[in-house]
């Protein structure tokens, strides 16, 4: 198919600014690692896969987000409009559930429970929904602006997060956000992604430069080391992921 570039601004167009819809468009692209501002032919099925992961930093409603999404997807050609993934199966909400790894030995965290009146100095989110993934990208966003982070810092911190917290809602269904603040070896940020999930087979293979799977796995990780100073991987099979990110105050 021809670039669909302009037809992909002009429906973004329906929901941002087009200097927003624009600087959605780069931020996928560049999510995606692809140099430029144009969706090369026969990119666009990637590029609205990104475009999924990419959209919470700009529209909170997760409806309002299907709705944009699914307006770019049927741009596609109508052999590759592929319905998006079923979720993982979740377990009844009456079935326990093993609680995520402690993170004290992987991270020291010393962070408050959700509803601590000191938001500013951390707290917990437990990730099960898109809203989740809003809240702890937010609790993010506030504990970096009570450090006096840069505003392109926290934007960078707090898009650390929600990567974070995307990657337990896609792929693991449960587990939770914790966000505490680090004196050593500088002042600092430290955001904790925990679940108990099957865990990853090879980090090794997941951090590589040149991999990306088929589902799009290890992206929001490779991101995240990115945007922050600092990142550490434990899993387990069987037993779950713990992955700490730490931003140091310049």
């Amino acid at each position: 198919m021809p670039d669909p570039t302009e037809d992909v601004l002009g429906a973004l167009g329906d929901y941002f600014p087009p200097a927003i819809a624009r600087a959605v468009l780069r931020s996928t692209l560049r999510r995606g690692e692809v140099a430029g501002e144009r969706i090369q032919e026969g990119e666009l099925s990637d590029f609205v896969a990104e475009l999924e992961r990419t959209l919470p930093m700009y529209i909170v409603d997760p409806a309002r987000r299907g709705e944009c999404v699914g307006r770019i997807r049927r741009l596609l050609p109508s052999e590759r409009r592929e319905p998006p993934p079923s979720p993982r199966p979740r377990p009844p909400r009456d079935t326990p559930r093993a609680p995520p790894a402690p993170l004290n030995a992987v991270a020291g965290f010393e962070g408050h429970a959700n509803g601590s009146s000191d938001r500013g100095s951390g707290g917990i989110v437990r990730i099960r929904t898109a809203r989740d993934v809003v809240d702890a990208c937010d609790l993010a966003r506030e504990v970096a602006r009570k450090l006096s982070f840069s505003l392109l810092d926290q934007t960078k911190i707090a898009t650390a997060a929600s990567e974070l917290a995307r990657n337990i809602l896609l792929y693991v269904g449960d587990g939770e956000l914790r966000v505490s603040v680090v004196e050593v070896p500088k002042r600092g940020i430290q955001i904790a992604a925990v679940d108990s999930g099957a865990g990853i087979p090879d980090v090794n293979l997941v951090m590589n430069n040149g991999y990306r799977s088929r589902t799009g796995m290890g992206m929001g990780l490779k991101g995240t080391k990115r945007l922050m100073d600092d990142l550490a991987i434990e899993s387990r099979a069987g037993t779950g992921t713990t992955v700490v990110a730490t931003k140091l105050v310049s």
